[in-house]
């Protein structure tokens, strides 16, 4: 399965998305009836629009690609205490789903079976119609909320701490974790916040034909099923990014994730444009060790090399001594 569950997706904002969120939204309202203890319709309007807006943008995304999504239809995928779970209301968000269902906006690819699949929806009807005008076109994503910028993971353990693999495979299980509230942590959200916030007012996508994207996703979906840091498609909204502890401690890992180009075969990365701008990748010789020298107020000529540690008759880049010394370095570090 390739399919991403739809709130994996970012939310898009564009003047024909938002039209046609406000029209899911006015048919969820038409038969509203304001009375005594009955929230405002103002109030429904702020629960269902966010809600409408991100079922939305991930079957525009999906469109482009896999064509479905995947759509949990059982409560426990829904709040409470797992943080795994989608973040909106279950009862809301059925709502949302029944009226795309009843204005025939989306058509179920797969049913859910309980405890094994979970249903796939896709686009249908006059919504597909509406995406074959749109095109492949930017469209501002939400700035990811501060508090899901840091994550922190481990996997299910055995009580002698070692991981648990189950199945054929022998797979590993990820499981959520809190983030504890740190001055570091705080940092580390408000510095992302404001990356991921650049991100997004830019459009990273890829120039190639046609015949080569299909080519590019064919050889993604290779790679194995998606899940929601490894995507098996291209999803060129996903441009925010995540940092991610692993192993359950926050000194392990903290790599960042979910930008759609850090799955790019090597080869089509000097394909990626930047606002339509060609990209360069640069590289530094010796960055870690540099950054440590730098650290500790160390002065290192820029002609030197820093893995020359003395060994007789060193010649630089050249030697084939180079190589496995750079990688038992970079591993120490």
């Amino acid at each position: 399965m390739n399919e991403l569950r739809f709130d994996w997706f970012p939310s898009l904002s564009s003047s024909v998305m938002d039209e046609r969120v406000q029209l899911v939204v006015d048919a969820l309202l038409e038969s509203y009836k304001a009375g005594r203890g009955v929230p405002s319709k103002e109030s429904y309007t702020t629960i269902y629009t966010p809600i409408t807006r991100q079922i939305l943008s991930s079957l525009y995304q999906s469109y482009n690609s896999y064509k479905s999504v995947s759509f949990p239809l059982h409560p426990r995928h829904y709040g409470g205490k797992n943080l795994q779970n989608i973040k909106f209301s279950f009862r809301h968000t059925k709502d949302v789903y029944n009226k795309l269902l009843e204005l025939n906006w989306i058509v179920v690819t797969a049913e859910g079976v309980e405890n094994q699949n979970v249903t796939r929806v896709a686009a249908t009807g006059d919504l597909e119609q509406a995406f074959k005008e749109w095109g492949l076109r930017w469209m501002l994503p939400e700035l990811l909320p501060e508090q899901d910028c840091v994550e922190l993971r481990d996997v299910v353990r055995n009580t002698d701490g070692t991981a648990r693999r189950t199945g054929k495979k022998k797979k590993t299980k990820k499981i959520h974790l809190a983030v504890p509230e740190t001055k570091e942590v705080q940092q580390q959200r408000q510095r992302l916040t404001w990356i991921n916030n650049k991100l997004r007012q830019h459009c990273i996508s890829i120039d190639l034909s046609n015949e080569n994207l299909l080519k590019l996703e064919e050889e993604l979906a290779k790679g194995g099923e998606a899940d929601e840091d490894n995507y098996r498609s291209l999803h060129l909204q996903r441009v925010q990014l995540t940092r991610i502890f692993s192993r359950g401690d926050m000194h392990l890992g903290g790599r960042f994730y979910r930008g759609w180009w850090q799955h790019l075969p090597g080869k089509h990365r000097p394909h990626i444009r930047i606002d339509g701008k060609k990209t360069i990748e640069v590289d530094y010789s010796g960055i870690a060790l540099r950054i440590i020298y730098a650290l500790n107020n160390i002065p290192f000529k820029t002609e030197d090399d820093p893995y020359d540690i003395g060994l007789k008759q060193w010649t630089g880049k050249s030697d084939i001594r180079r190589k496995p010394l750079k990688r038992t370095v970079n591993a120490l570090i």
